[in-house]
């Protein structure tokens, strides 16, 4: 009975965090989304990559980046730690955790830019860059949502091995084989 009285609650913030990610955004955005429907228009199965967009196909098909190794998602307005790729900057410090919410990135002695209510694709383009730069992150802690900490990381390869594509032959008792990709 109770989640049925949240519904309208959860669609209204839902639509509302969408019209304001739609109302707010850049030139890039509203290029990309035009380009992307004319590309489909002509043919279903061509996209418009604009330069983030290309940049994480190469790090799709390379499977590595420079980063601090964390997976990241957006919950309500928040950049949120998904999950932490192992072997990575993040991982090895042992200082962020899953749910943490990112809510400043700072790019080496520079000034910390609010990322609260920023689009995800533009906070993780803050968050990576070049091997070796350092990186400091003011994290709100799923713990203690009030007690705000800066980290500082140190830029590294990531490898992405779990994206790999894998195969497997399968074969039966009756000689038939199945291969599983």
């Amino acid at each position: 009975a109770d989640a049925a009285k949240d519904i309208p609650e959860t669609l209204e913030r839902h639509y509302q965090w969408n019209l304001h990610m739609t109302t707010n955004w850049d030139s890039d955005g509203v290029l990309q989304a035009y380009l992307n429907g004319l590309a489909h228009a002509y043919d279903p199965h061509t996209d418009y990559f604009s330069a983030p967009h290309a940049e994480d196909f190469k790090i799709g098909m390379n499977l590595g980046l420079f980063g601090i190794g964390a997976q990241l998602t957006e919950d309500d307005g928040y950049c949120t730690i998904h999950s932490l790729v192992p072997g990575g900057p993040a991982a090895k410090s042992k200082q962020l955790n899953e749910k943490d919410r990112i809510v400043k990135v700072a790019q080496g002695d520079k000034p910390a830019v609010d990322v609260v209510d920023m689009d995800l694709e533009k906070v993780v383009q803050q968050i990576r860059g070049p091997k070796g730069t350092e990186v400091r992150l003011t994290i709100s802690p799923a713990m203690d949502r009030s007690a705000l900490k800066v980290v500082t990381f140190t830029r590294d390869e990531i490898k992405l091995e779990d994206s790999a594509a894998k195969a497997k032959l399968v074969e039966f008792p009756d000689g038939r084989r199945i291969g599983i990709i």
